[in-house]
């Protein structure tokens, strides 16, 4: 459940009983990341989801693994992609910082802000999960 006025944290049944720890990785299936565990009570957590306008973390995209800094909320982006990088609209965005396991699946781009004048160009991103489908989440402590 997001109980919260905003989609940035959701409340997942499991915390210091399962022995869930504050950072533990939160995904739906194995591969698409959903966020990380910020505060743990005896039997449930608070997960920061990437849909928090405040999250950002390093990410590649494409089949070429172009580096960017994705940040979250209503209108997931990836900036600092190099102006010369070969990226396309469907491209895969995986993660690539150093707090969660390589290659977990964020979204695909949507579409790309290329300005002529800029010295990065920006994307958008279709994130790899919606709320409403979250029934289950794994957490990778």
């Amino acid at each position: 459940s997001y109980p919260f006025n905003s989609r940035r944290d959701i409340v997942i049944a499991g915390g210091k009983d399962f022995g869930f720890k504050d950072g533990d990785v939160v995904t739906f299936g194995d591969k698409v990341l959903v966020g990380k565990i910020s505060s743990v009570f005896n039997s449930s957590s608070i997960v920061k989801t990437i849909f928090d306008a405040d999250w950002q973390m390093a990410v590649r995209v494409g089949i070429h693994e172009v580096d960017g800094l994705f940040k979250g909320g209503s209108n997931p982006a990836i900036t600092l992609i190099p102006r010369g990088a070969d990226i396309k609209i469907g491209d895969m965005v995986i993660s690539s910082s150093p707090e969660f396991s390589y290659g977990l699946e964020v979204g695909i781009v949507k579409d790309i802000n290329d300005v002529s004048n800029a010295p990065f160009k920006e994307a958008s991103v279709d994130l790899g999960v919606q709320l409403w489908q979250l029934k289950d989440v794994k957490v990778h402590n």
